[in-house]
């Protein structure tokens, strides 16, 4: 990972961390590292290698949280750009328990989700009620 993309990484979860925090100075202090989030956002948008890579990145930084990965980057990808990018996203799911974590923190529509069968085996099941 090169020096930019660790700054955004390490920026991402530096926002995550203070964003959630129950203390008022540390949600404050999260403006920051707005931009981070931002960028993670943007690159989301591209349904390609490079927004995979980013999210393997953030997946295997030592302040990762898959299941805030799964349910926010990862969930957004997979709603914009499931039909082009699921097949890649299942292959990392297969290969890697960080990946299967993520995938399975993603809340996808019920008709999405049954679009994407080769991510079926990775998420959350549902309720037949």
């Amino acid at each position: 990972m090169d020096d930019a993309r660790s700054r955004l990484v390490d920026g991402y979860w530096t926002f995550m961390r203070l964003a959630s925090s129950p203390a008022r100075p540390d949600r404050l202090a999260a403006d920051d590292w707005l931009w981070a989030f931002d960028e993670v956002g943007e690159a989301i948008g591209r349904p390609d290698d490079s927004a995979l890579d980013l999210l393997d990145d953030l997946l295997h930084s030592p302040d990762a949280d898959p299941v805030a990965v799964g349910s926010g980057p990862l969930e957004d990808l997979l709603s914009e750009h499931g039909s082009v990018i699921a097949d890649r996203v299942a292959d990392r799911a297969r290969q890697d328990p960080l990946w299967r974590l993520a995938v399975g923190s993603c809340w996808l529509e019920a008709s999405l989700a049954a679009s994407l069968s080769r991510l079926e085996p990775f998420l959350p099941r549902r309720d037949a009620r």
